[in-house]
């Protein structure tokens, strides 16, 4: 529990808009997704496929991480 809330609070500091709990919801929505990638990918033995999760979630996390709300 003590490393996902580090994580979180990483990814809370790194996100440019303001702080607060739609942040904290933000961050928990990005890590949700990187690991739910990574997981995936990891087992998948189709390695296009693999990366296509790994790279579809990258770019959902930028944009979430970018948007303004």
């Amino acid at each position: 529990q003590d490393g996902i809330a580090a994580h979180l609070e990483v990814l809370d500091e790194l996100m440019p808009a303001a702080k607060g709990p739609k942040t904290h919801r933000k961050a928990m929505a990005m890590l949700s997704l990187m690991v739910g990638a990574v997981t995936i990918s990891r087992i998948l033995k189709d390695e296009e496929m693999s990366q296509g999760f790994l790279d579809a979630a990258a770019g959902e996390v930028r944009r979430i991480a970018a948007a303004q709300e």
